[in-house]
């Protein structure tokens, strides 16, 4: 039997037609392993293992300055609310004995160093993230 055409040209599609074809598309789609819930967003700049590794880098290294500064700052304060009682002299040394709080420094330095030789945390959080949404393309969730 051959098809039936519309006005516009368009094929006429019977019940039987229409039920094959939502057939083939569920059965292509259960092949494929498709899941609604977990589409995707698709290949985009922002969701690229590269764009997330840096975003995550730079949000480590300055969480570390800031706490470097902020120990720092602390010392400081402290150190100008006792000035009665502390020379300049002694002032100075404990401020080089402290650093600028070689906790957070050193943290973000590790940091700095591992980003400009090209492994980072960022860059190994962004590939597992990468490897976790089963595709391993180096796009999250495309």
């Amino acid at each position: 039997m051959p098809p039936k055409f519309n006005e516009d040209g368009e094929i006429l599609l019977t019940p039987e037609d229409e039920l094959r074809m939502e057939q083939a598309i569920s059965q292509y789609l259960a092949m494929t392993g498709f899941n609604p819930r977990m589409r995707g967003v698709g290949k985009n700049w922002w969701n690229s293992t590269g764009f997330v590794a840096g975003v995550i880098d730079v949000g480590l290294i300055a969480i570390g300055l800031w706490t470097a500064a902020s120990n720092f700052g602390a010392v400081r304060t402290l150190l100008r609310n006792n000035r009665k009682n502390i020379t300049r002299m002694v002032e100075k040394q404990i401020l080089s004995k402290v650093g600028i709080g070689v906790g957070g420094f050193l943290n973000s330095m590790i940091d700095i160093a591992l980003v400009i030789s090209g492994a980072s945390v960022g860059g190994i959080l962004a590939e597992g993230l990468d490897r976790a949404d089963g595709k391993n393309d180096n796009y999250i969730l495309a």
